[in-house]
């Protein structure tokens, strides 16, 4: 199956209007560009415009909480996990069952994902410790790095798209929760919180009709890809937190082209959640057409800057 998708066939367009030759290979996910003699790809998302040392460090979840703090950049905190296959000395200490416990102990309430993780994808809330042991027997075997986090109480989840030390655009992502009215069917009514989500999805209790003003959340997590949605509304107050730290991280380390997430917590702080040295804007595109303009003049700078 190919990797086309909304975002890949408007970086296509914007090559036509552009006179640059592309070349769309390894089933979609690398596009080939040539202009004026030269050739550059994106990779998925990713621009031939970041450094590679700096694109590798805000990939791996660990090394951008380590980096950022010795910074003084607020930043939520992780600890490194390793899969008991892992032999290599550095993982010694990273890797027992007891490590794990302890962590947990520490904080009764953790998420663990992939380390290089994306989109959602791997995800694990964990409130009990049937829930660890069960989770430690399945990914103890794994050769990948897992990264554990304290369980934040998060209000928003913001991202910040920047472009050569710009911010280009800013969205607010909030959690699929609907509210019972007492008529309409738990699908009608995540279907009118986000229609192009979940008008094909299969909702577990769908024809449930939740009473007035019942409460139901379909995922505690914030991504686009699981059924979160994006607005643009965002308080004055808010952004000037989100551009103060946004700022600070582009003018020292200098990435060109990245997406930064920012959670504020329900007590008013704000931390860096993680930082994507590659730009997802697909589902932002497909749930939100009338920002398609912006969106492709953000990939059409990126694209051109490249040459």
């Amino acid at each position: 199956m190919n990797f086309i998708n909304s975002v890949q066939l408007l970086l296509q367009e914007i090559c036509n209007e552009n006179n640059i030759k592309y070349n769309v290979i390894s089933n979609g996910w690398i596009l080939s560009l040539e202009k004026d003699h030269k050739v550059r790809a994106v990779a998925g998302y990713k621009f031939d415009l970041n450094r590679n040392g700096i694109s590798n460090v805000f990939d791996d979840k660990f090394a951008t909480f380590e980096l950022l703090k010795s910074y003084d950049i607020p930043v939520i905190e992780h600890q490194l996990l390793y899969g008991y296959l892992n032999k290599e000395d550095y993982s010694n200490d990273y890797k027992s069952y007891d490590y794990l416990l302890n962590f947990f102990n520490k904080y009764k309430d953790i998420v663990i994902k992939r380390n290089d993780g994306t989109c959602g994808n791997g995800v694990h809330h964990i409130t009990e410790v049937s829930q660890l042991d069960e989770l430690y027997e399945k990914i103890k075997d794994k050769k990948i790095s897992y990264s554990m986090s304290p369980f934040y109480n998060i209000e928003n989840e913001y991202r910040v798209i920047v472009l050569n030390g710009e911010i280009r655009l800013i969205h607010k992502k909030s959690l699929p929760i609907v509210y019972g009215d007492g008529k309409s069917t738990l699908r009608e009514l995540l279907i009118k919180f986000n229609p192009v989500y979940f008008k094909n999805k299969d909702i577990t209790n769908g024809d449930y009709i939740p009473k007035l003003n019942e409460k139901y959340q379909y995922d505690w997590r914030f991504n686009l890809c699981n059924g979160a949605r994006a607005s643009f509304d965002i308080d004055d107050e808010v952004l000037v937190h989100l551009k103060e730290i946004v700022n600070k991280i582009t003018s020292l380390f200098e990435i060109k082209f990245c997406s930064v997430d920012i959670i504020k917590t329900f007590d008013n702080k704000y931390f860096v959640l993680e930082i994507n040295s590659g730009v997802m804007m697909s589902n932002l595109l497909d749930e939100n057409p009338d920002y398609r303009d912006k969106i492709k003049d953000i990939y059409t700078d990126a694209i051109l800057m490249q040459f």
